[in-house]
């Protein structure tokens, strides 16, 4: 999705960006995950922006889903990087970008290209005026539109992972898990791109951890840098980790009742210094993934090209050698 950009700052994932007026702390012990890092998606885009993709023709949501997942070698699948679900890796890489949203996100109108479901955008067919290509991959953590009973938790994030295929081999570009590698603001109105300050926790490896207000919010985060991605390739695979924790010990845990959802996407920008334009010339989506709850355990969000079952395997087959890994 397009995203807008202030100002980008080079300092230094789920299989598959909006300027920031700042991130601050909500508690002595949290610091600021730094606002000047790169921009965020500007969603009024995603309104009315219609998506395609010329690498494969999709299917209707439920059969494409039904159709790939049960074509996943499940041998491949369980040998490849897994996480806590009790489904194959394989089949939530599919249903990452091809089943609905669990739940609709605070701050996400339904009526958007993306408010219900997944959608794949501009995939690898990037625009052909973009000077030299820049991807940002990211991802939401929102309260349910209806509300989330739970008071004392956090949404703790790590292993954001950017991979890419070209000239028909795997490569991973960018792996963060840490506080100096991911940044993000609470979004209070995406047509009007208005930011304020999220409570941040850094969680040393383990990535950061956010505190949505208890009145619903959505907090938008991404990696600190945009990542060179040139013409020509095949696949894009972002992705990314989340669990609930809870914010004080001293309180009752209550993760059983929160309603909160996260989901994973990536843009592309026309180079990596331009900032944020209204006609959207400055960037797009690639893709975004799946809203899906999140829980006590850890739990893998994507977003991704894969449009088949033999490039689905493809994508298994190769990730356990690609490096840095967990």
């Amino acid at each position: 999705m397009p995203l807008s950009q202030n100002t980008f700052s080079i300092i230094s994932l789920s299989i598959f960006t909006f300027s920031l007026a700042g991130c601050g702390a909500g508690e002595s012990n949290e610091s600021s995950v730094k606002s000047e890092a790169v921009g965020a998606s500007q969603r009024q885009f995603l309104a009315s922006k219609s998506s395609s993709h010329s690498k494969v023709k999709r299917t209707s949501v439920i059969d494409t889903a039904t159709t790939v997942a049960d074509s996943i070698d499940p041998t491949i699948a369980n040998t490849a990087s897994t996480t806590a679900n009790s489904a194959t890796w394989g089949d939530e890489l599919m249903k990452d970008m091809t089943l609905p949203h669990e739940g609709l996100a605070n701050g996400v109108d339904p009526t958007w290209g993306w408010g219900t479901a997944p959608r794949l955008n501009v995939g690898v067919n990037f625009p052909s005026y973009y000077e030299a290509p820049v991807v940002v991959p990211w991802g939401i953590a929102a309260t349910d539109a209806t509300g989330n009973p739970a008071s004392n938790v956090r949404v703790q994030i790590r292993k954001m992972i950017l991979d890419v295929k070209r000239n028909n081999v795997w490569s991973r570009i960018t792996y963060k898990s840490d506080y100096s590698g991911i940044a993000g603001s609470l979004y209070t109105n995406f047509l009007t791109n208005t930011t304020a300050p999220a409570n941040i926790r850094s969680e040393g490896i383990d990535g950061i951890s956010v505190k949505l207000p208890e009145g619903g919010g959505n907090f938008h985060f991404f990696t600190n840098e945009r990542l060179d991605v040139p013409f020509g390739a095949q696949e894009i695979v972002t992705t990314l980790e989340a669990r609930l924790i809870v914010n004080d010990p001293a309180l009752p845990d209550d993760r059983a009742k929160a309603k909160i959802l996260v989901n994973a996407g990536a843009d592309v920008w026309r180079n990596r210094t331009a900032q944020w334009a209204s006609d959207f010339s400055s960037n797009q989506d690639i893709a975004i993934g799946r809203f899906k709850y999140v829980d006590g355990n850890w739990k893998s969000f994507s977003s991704h090209t894969l449009q088949s079952p033999d490039e689905v395997n493809d994508y298994l087959i190769a990730e356990p050698a690609l490096l840095p890994r967990f």
